[in-house]
């Protein structure tokens, strides 16, 4: 039956609002921070959080530590189910070398390769999938600084001693899942305090130091860093530090972090400043506590500090036993309890502890990832906005893959139908984080001008009770297939994969369909993470073959883009090796549909000189060679 249309002018279009100046693959490249200066700013001191603004928990004693021990290191390990414990000294200096795997279904410890010396007061880190350590002492108060990695299932290496002056009990955070960060220290003792900033690059075993010193010389500061946010607690420099500071990580040929006051660390019972803070990362909040007073004694309190809105959000009930000295916050997702806070050893003021602690509580808010594979429409906590039935839930899917797409159905609803699909409420994004989701459009009709059929994404910071519009898009911004008169839905090539940058603390988006009378919209596999960042599909149709291009430009400096195809899905991964054959980057090692790809690999942390990059996926390899030349 053929259907009256309403024709619209072509100079109505909506364009999409372009983000200007670099390409996307760079603004949402955590690694990639614009040109402009770095503008420091000084916010009004922490004042306290509302008692409503807490998590309530209960906390939990595990299998006790062999020794009584403090500055004990604690990483979590959830390749099989335990965290990592090792080092650590008594209460008269006795330092070990005891490395062990604790088991988090049986209780139980399992002894590993020990250290390659005895070590205590810093933390475990992890790098690309190897652990390690530094910035600790050998001899206790005297830093060793020694730089240790252990790879699971080989065990440990001695890597290239930290650059002078040697320190231990740096602040120490790791960046980007590459480089591992040391900030202040000490020279000796509770002395020689440093305001030194450097680096270890595992991939060419080197320390750097940065051009930018910390704001003041300090030890026995922590904290930990999202995306290219990082943030300190406290610390000692002769007197107590009270301070919170924010640092941006700069990336460059020679890494850099620029520094800001962000406020103070919150009131408690001893009225004297934190230092040894105990630190993790939980979603995106960085963990402070339990941690030692500068008046005495012990602070056990646990607090996680937001990287978004730079408020303190505090976990109830305190730690029942006052322990301080410990190094390291273990954090697990569990089905049961959902998530899952871990501490061991410490020391009470007078003695090492062997506590080994969980503190368990609910659920936080989810990360946001929709792929519509239940029949319920909308999904669990997703709503409508205005009235109609316009939006449901279809059985054709994103190229293909799954069983499940959204549908704004502007071939059926009036010209000036609006209605909103609503995602649940999501985890806030930070700085390099973005949406990414697959759209489907064919216009209508068969020729141009098409009716003006438009998708608006708004975003909200406020969980709903306001909305920014991030992007309009017009059929020409949406179209994927060839127009047509017949309602249209999409095969399984005629997708496109959308990728935007979100403004920091982001966690609620809306997908509003606007009529024109004219044809059908799709969305499918909307998430919201950095996982897909730096990766564009450039789908024009599927490709025939597989193929792999010559990077471009080449040689290069610092950063390259390369292209691949992939006519089916599967499995795909690339590697970037050096001209000795030493693995350097992977840069893509996951499932992607069929599709065309642009990657842009940024070598700003290596040296000049001859590189290879090898592509697998399904049984296509192909290898090219590319120059950096700096």
């Amino acid at each position: 039956m053929q259907r009256s249309k309403l024709f619209v002018s072509s100079f109505a279009l909506f364009f999409v609002i372009l983000l200007a100046g670099n390409s996307f693959a760079q603004n949402m490249n955590p690694a990639f921070v614009p040109n402009a200066p770095f503008k420091v700013s000084f916010p009004t001191p922490y004042s306290p959080m509302p008692p409503a603004d807490t998590v309530t928990g209960h906390w939990s004693s595990l299998t006790p530590y062999s020794l009584l021990d403090y500055g004990v290191f604690i990483y979590n390990y959830p390749d099989s189910n335990g965290v990592w414990v090792g080092g650590g000294s008594d209460a008269t200096g006795v330092l070990t070398a005891n490395f062990w795997l604790y088991n988090l279904t049986t209780n139980t410890y399992s002894p590993r390769q020990p250290l390659p010396a005895t070590c205590a007061l810093n933390k475990m880190v992890k790098v690309r999938g190897k652990f390690y350590v530094t910035s600790t002492v050998n001899v206790f108060a005297t830093p060793s600084g020694a730089t240790y990695e252990y790879t699971p299932g080989t065990g440990w290496a001695t890597k290239t001693t930290m650059n002078a002056p040697i320190c231990h009990e740096s602040g120490i955070f790791v960046y980007n899942d590459s480089l591992l960060f040391c900030v202040g220290g000490g020279t000796s003792g509770f002395g020689g305090f440093l305001s030194t900033v450097r680096y270890y690059n595992p991939f060419n075993n080197t320390w750097t130091t940065c051009p930018t010193a910390y704001p003041m010389a300090i030890d026995l500061t922590q904290g930990e860093c999202i995306g290219n946010q990082v943030i300190m607690f406290a610390g000692y420099n002769g007197a107590g530090v009270n301070n919170v500071y924010r640092g941006t990580v700069i990336p460059g040929a020679t890494m850099d972090v620029q520094w800001r006051l962000e406020g103070t660390m919150p009131p408690n019972p001893t009225g004297g400043a934190p230092y040894r803070e105990c630190t993790g990362i939980w979603g995106n909040y960085i963990l402070a506590g339990p941690a030692q007073s500068i008046n005495g004694g012990v602070i056990a309190q646990l607090w996680g500090f937001s990287i978004v809105d730079s408020t303190f959000r505090r976990f109830l009930p305190d730690m029942p036993s006052a322990v301080g000295n410990m190094h390291g916050i273990g954090v697990q997702t569990v089905p049961t309890d959902s998530v899952r806070f871990y501490t061991i050893g410490g020391y009470t003021g007078s003695a090492g502890s062997n506590e080994f602690s969980k503190f368990a509580f609910g659920s936080p808010l989810p990360t946001l990832c929709e792929q519509f594979t239940n029949a319920t429409f909308p999904p669990t906590g997703w709503t409508f906005v205005n009235t109609g039935n316009y939006w449901s839930r279809q059985t054709v899917s994103g190229y293909g893959v799954g069983t499940g797409s959204a549908r704004y159905n502007s071939y059926s609803a009036p010209t000036g139908t609006v209605q909103g699909l609503v995602t649940m409420p999501f985890v806030p994004t930070v700085g390099g984080q973005g949406l990414a989701f697959d759209l489907a459009f064919g216009p209508y009709p068969a020729t141009q001008p098409y009716n003006q059929d438009s998708l608006i994404i708004l975003t909200s910071t406020n969980g709903g009770s306001t909305y920014t519009s991030l992007v309009r898009y017009g059929p020409l911004q949406m179209q994927t297939a060839p127009a047509g008169t017949s309602e249209f839905t999409p095969t399984a090539s005629q997708w496109q994969k959308v990728s935007l940058q979100l403004p920091v603390g982001t966690n609620m988006i809306q997908f509003s369909g606007s009529s024109a009378f004219g044809n059908d919209i799709f969305i499918d596999s909307v998430c919201v993470g950095t996982y897909f960042v730096g990766i564009t599909n450039n789908n024009t149709g599927v490709p025939k073959v597989y193929s792999l291009s010559q990077n471009y430009p080449n040689p290069f400096n610092p950063s390259t883009d390369i292209k691949f195809a992939l006519p089916k899905a599967g499995l795909v991964k690339m590697v970037i090796y050096d001209i000795l054959g030493r693995l350097v980057e992977t840069p893509v090692n996951e499932y992607k549909e069929a599709g065309n790809y642009t990657i842009n690999f940024n070598a700003s942390k290596l040296a000049s000189g001859v590189y290879f990059y090898r592509i697998t996926a399904n049984d296509f390899v192909d290898t090219k060679k590319m120059l950096l030349v700096k």
